[in-house]
């Protein structure tokens, strides 16, 4: 099995980064910290050792279900973009209980990328996957897909973890036995290393042509929830010594960060509900930005639309599971009156302006500006306005111009929007509340009124970076779409689980 030391040169990135320089956009960086922002400055750099370059197979093609990847993408693809499935494998280094032991593994990538080297913006999202429901979900693509292809991203889900490898029946190994008859994966404590490999797997000219291979400039990890905990462990314990990634972006997790080891630029995503268990935000340092997300759940209406379609359409072998983003990506303008339903906040805008943000942090060498954090009060609890949305934070304009409430992770307290629980029965989706006629008329004289008030707020979220143009424009579209103006009788809240209405 061939061996490399890294995929490119190390540079010294960090400094120019940290200066504010611009064009600092080549390889993964030194282990030292020239500024003394971060970490001990008498403690030597940990030496690298080299990141095993796995052997490639594919593209993956048959089977006995869909003929196409598990998790296959809901959305179309962009014209000029295409979807590319790979299996990889070698000897896997152990991390924690397994430290010092190699184990053989063999996995998965999916590569969705575009054919035309011109289309390529150089930079590589590598999304750990995630499998807390028991099979492969690529968060960030679910998330961010039309941003990624719109502004021209090699996106690679890869399925770095055993439970949904083969370690539930749900896994890949079971869902397709003949395309995926050689996958093996010996556990998660040799997943960190077998990221470290899906990086190298990358450069390999089975995955990339050359021309595209010659264009990629950065490579960065994003992961959620579970996956951004053991990326939370990868930045912490092994970065320093594979060095394989130029940025990082975990998103909705409590994890502990160790900021001290941010050798490369790290943009920290967090939502409402995990915001609410965190009674102090980490601060911002040179290398580190935190976002705290003003309205959100961990696990939004969209997001369990779209992995729920994709689990539908994997096992009714393609017959059933449409995926519709116009209606997943409803922010509540549609929902009568009065209703309680699923979240609606649209992350999708926010992890999109987070990736936007990496990559041009990446190139120019300029962080984003710093966020402050939501509001709390002495106790360390989240504060709300009078309608029940969180104060301070990352903030959409939907949440300084309201419709209605979006609830997640903690009951807001002096709001008479008291029906529609932060959780609900399930406190991870969180719920949203539109207003009832009478307060949303007190808020806006007209529908006109309401786009107005919105119109004035969306440039400084765009000038911000808090919102991509093409977003805002999406937004006004759904806005103009609506008509709050139109009163539809309030929908009562189910009745309790097991008992009769109250």
């Amino acid at each position: 099995m061939r061996q490399v030391t890294s995929r490119r040169p190390k540079t010294a990135c960090t400094a120019l980064l940290v200066l504010g320089l611009m064009g600092c956009n080549s390889g993964p960086t030194a282990s030292t910290d020239p500024t003394g922002a971060g970490g001990d400055p008498g403690t030597p750099p940990v030496a690298q050792e080299p990141v095993p370059a796995p052997e490639v197979l594919g593209p993956l093609m048959g089977g006995i279900r869909t003929g196409e990847p598990w998790g296959t993408t809901m959305v179309p693809l962009i014209e000029g973009y295409v979807e590319e499935e790979f299996s990889f494998g070698g000897l896997a280094r152990g991390h924690g209980d397994a430290a010092d032991t190699e184990s053989a593994y063999r996995t998965r990538m999916t590569v969705r990328r575009p054919v035309d080297p011109d289309d390529f913006n150089g930079t590589v999202v590598l999304d750990w996957n995630n499998v807390t429901l028991q099979f492969d979900i690529e968060s960030t693509w679910a998330a961010a897909n039309d941003v990624l292809m719109g502004r021209g991203f090699i996106y690679v889900g890869v399925s770095a973890q055993k439970q949904g490898v083969d370690g539930a029946p749900t896994s890949l190994y079971f869902w397709d036995p003949v395309r995926y008859a050689d996958l093996m994966h010996p556990g998660d404590d040799y997943s960190f290393d077998i990221f470290s490999q899906a990086a190298q797997a990358v450069f390999d000219p089975i995955v990339m042509p050359a021309e595209i291979r010659d264009r990629i400039e950065r490579v960065v990890a994003t992961g959620s929830s579970q996956s951004a905990g053991r990326l939370t462990t990868y930045i912490n314990e092994v970065h320093e010594r594979d060095r394989m990634f130029d940025g990082y972006m975990p998103q909705i997790s409590g994890s502990v960060l160790d900021t001290r080891k941010d050798l490369v630029p790290i943009l920290w995503i967090n939502s409402q509900d995990e915001a609410a268990g965190i009674v102090e935000a980490p601060a911002d340092e040179p290398l580190f930005r935190y976002w705290e997300v003003a309205g959100p759940p961990h696990t939004t209406n969209a997001g369990e639309q779209y992995y729920t379609s994709m689990a539908i359409y994997a096992n009714s072998n393609g017959v059933h599971g449409r995926y519709d983003p116009e209606v997943a990506g409803q922010y509540g303008e549609l929902d009568p009156q009065g209703s309680c339903n699923r979240n609606r906040y649209p992350v999708r805008y926010v992890w999109s302006s987070g990736i936007v943000a990496l990559h041009k942090w990446l190139v120019s060498g300029q962080a984003p500006g710093s966020v402050p954090p939501l509001a709390r009060d002495e106790a360390g609890d989240l504060t709300f306005d009078e309608h029940g949305n969180a104060l301070g934070g990352f903030r959409l304009p939907i949440v300084d111009v309201p419709i209605g409430a979006y609830f997640a992770g903690q009951l807001p307290v002096g709001t008479s929007l008291t029906h529609c629980t932060p959780g609900g029965l399930v406190p991870l989706v969180g719920t949203s509340q539109t207003f009832d006629p009478a307060r949303m008329m007190g808020l806006y004289e007209s529908h006109d009124d309401y786009l107005a008030q919105l119109e004035a707020v969306i440039p400084e979220a765009v000038d911000s970076g808090r919102l991509l143009p093409e977003h805002a424009e999406d937004l006004l579209r759904r806005a103009r779409g609506s008509d709050i103006t139109n009163p539809v009788p309030r929908v009562p809240p189910p009745p309790p689980a097991g008992g009769d209405p109250v």
